[in-house]
């Protein structure tokens, strides 16, 4: 019993899935049949989950129809379109299923469910620069690469946080902090980020914007020693190395490419050294970047194991 829904099936397959549902069955097992716990002399376990939730759970661990009924006719579930074969061919994934299941899984410890999600999940929010770049290039954020419609990131930081999704933390808490002050705080249902989350995201954004700053005053330095150079508008070439919008902060890893301004106002020779220095720069952020967060490196990272 979910709530105010009735779900019938087979209990020996979640038992066998997990440990949980093991125990849970077994205390149930041990009412009377004339108990009021049991419906048609049939044990019931009861749960405080949303029945739509666990309705998605079901379907991807049960590759076969059930139905979901009320108790009292008060309401019907029906059946999500959704087994484990697809959560590894659907290119996408409505947020909401996804993250249903990603907690239902962790907090029934049904380790298949959650080594599928969490695999998709690295897809998008990967351990290497170059791929993190691709996404970039491709869809912009890596929420809008794994999701029908992309998600606030504070969503996806704090669900990534409490399902310990440990290896996508550092790209989920980039994508929220690089929204700069006011996306953070943000007080609106779902976005809201816990204090020890919004505190390492505060002090990222600060260490954002003076590493971005600092590597703009190392170029503008370059282009002063080139003769050719010398003239250019300093204040133009400062402009195109930063973002037009200053809601996304002075994101370090926006923008791979060098824009055009720059190779419009600067020598062949100037322009190259300008694109190799901000290459450079973009790695060794990279490089640093769960540190900033208070995360483990991207090597400790890379060895996590899904335990549960």
């Amino acid at each position: 019993m979910v709530r105010s829904t009735l779900f019938r099936f087979y209990i020996g397959i979640l038992s066998r899935k997990s440990e949980i549902f093991y125990d849970m069955f077994e205390l149930a097992s041990l009412q009377p049949p004339d108990s009021e716990k049991t419906v048609d002399g049939l044990p019931v376990v009861r749960l405080h989950d949303s029945a739509e939730d666990f309705a998605h759970l079901l379907s991807a661990l049960l590759d076969y129809e059930y139905a979901a009924k009320s108790s009292r006719l008060i309401s019907t579930v029906s059946r999500p379109t959704l087994n484990p074969r697809s959560l590894f061919l659907q290119r996408y994934i409505r947020y909401p299923r996804f993250a249903a299941l990603l907690r239902l899984s962790m907090k029934y410890e049904l380790g298949g469910v959650r080594k599928i999600l969490i695999h998709r999940a690295q897809k998008h929010y990967p351990v290497g620069m170059s791929d993190y770049e691709r996404t970039m290039k491709e869809h912009g954020t890596a929420a809008a690469a794994a999701f029908t419609i992309s998600p606030h990131p504070n969503e996806v930081l704090k669900l990534f946080w409490e399902c310990e999704v440990k290896q996508c933390l550092p790209v989920a808490f980039y994508e929220a902090t690089v929204r700069g002050v006011n996306s953070l705080t943000s007080s609106k249902l779902n976005t809201s980020l816990p204090p020890q989350i919004l505190t390492s995201a505060i002090k990222a954004l600060a260490a954002f914007n003076s590493k971005r700053m600092d590597h703009v005053r190392a170029t503008l330095d370059t282009v002063r020693t080139c003769s050719e150079c010398k003239r250019a508008n300093l204040l133009s070439i400062e402009h195109s190395m930063l973002p037009a919008r200053s809601d996304l902060s002075l994101s370090p890893l926006r923008d791979p490419d060098p824009k055009p301004d720059v190779a419009r106002i600067l020598c062949e020779g100037c322009t190259g050294e300008v694109t190799g220095d901000d290459r450079a720069f973009r790695c060794a952020f990279w490089d640093e970047l769960p540190g900033m967060f208070g995360l483990p490196t991207w090597r400790e990272l890379s060895k996590f194991v899904i335990l549960k």
